[in-house]
């Protein structure tokens, strides 16, 4: 695949963060990086773990794949896999994918010479996830109060209309 003419200026050695030369390559038009392989270790893995929590769960249906949490039982503790364990890794992985994604765009922002504002504000969305999944059940002391990977609207047949609200939305009388 031949350069365009403005790709000369930003596909220039250096600008990385971790492993130099040895991991400052590009795949098509696309820097992939330290940060890129990282990414994609990480993305692959939990994808493949979710695919094996849904082949040992009840359904195939995409829309109810559900990987819940291990229950409030174990704590802080490492759960067995198929008693929410499997929850566990997915969630370093998913942290580990959204980290290292944010790094390499970093990097691709030190290649460019430009300011820092993509990966400032997608690190907060970052961290408004981790807030979620990590923080909240550390403060609970038990990784079962962490939220379950799923469609939750249609998994729990939960049916938003004008006239109903879900069962399990409860709001106080005025």
């Amino acid at each position: 695949m031949a350069l365009l003419s403005f790709e000369r200026k930003y596909r220039v050695r250096g600008g990385t963060l971790i492993g130099g030369d040895l991991f400052d390559f590009w795949v098509g038009p696309f820097y992939v990086g330290f940060f890129g392989v990282t990414t994609a270790f990480f993305a692959t893995l939990g994808t493949a773990l979710i695919i094996y929590g849904a082949a040992i769960g009840p359904t195939w249906n995409i829309w109810q794949i559900s990987i819940a949490p291990p229950d409030l039982s174990y704590g802080l503790a490492l759960a067995p896999l198929k008693q929410g364990g499997l929850w566990q890794i997915i969630t370093v992985c998913a942290l580990g994918a959204f980290v290292s994604w944010a790094l390499r765009e970093v990097e691709i922002c030190r290649k460019l010479g430009i300011g820092y504002h993509v990966p400032f504000a997608f690190s907060v969305a970052i961290f408004a996830y981790t807030t979620l999944v990590v923080f909240r059940p550390l403060l609970l002391g038990a990784w079962g109060a962490g939220f379950p990977m799923e469609f939750s609207a249609i998994s729990t047949g939960c049916r938003m209309s004008a006239t109903s609200i879900c069962t399990s939305i409860t709001i106080p009388p005025i």
